[in-house]
């Protein structure tokens, strides 16, 4: 089985945290998977005041602000 994710440790991304458009870097990532269901997370660094790192899941986090700001 090949998994394909779409960030790297130290990438910076950039997410929604408490309404705000947040950014963290990458610290760690978790790959769970089974013959049914693949779950990829994110473990985020404390980057700036804004983000006191925390676990996302891939599809909460953005390559960059316009990406996330489309969405919303």
């Amino acid at each position: 089985m090949k998994v394909n994710n779409k960030f790297k440790i130290g990438d910076v991304v950039y997410f929604m945290n408490n309404n705000r458009i947040t950014r963290g870097k990458i610290a760690y990532i978790r790959i769970l998977a089974s013959a049914s269901f693949i779950n990829i997370e994110y473990e985020l660094a404390s980057y700036g005041s804004a983000c006191g790192g925390g676990t996302y899941s891939e599809v909460r986090l953005y390559k960059t602000r316009e990406d996330l700001i489309k969405i919303l």
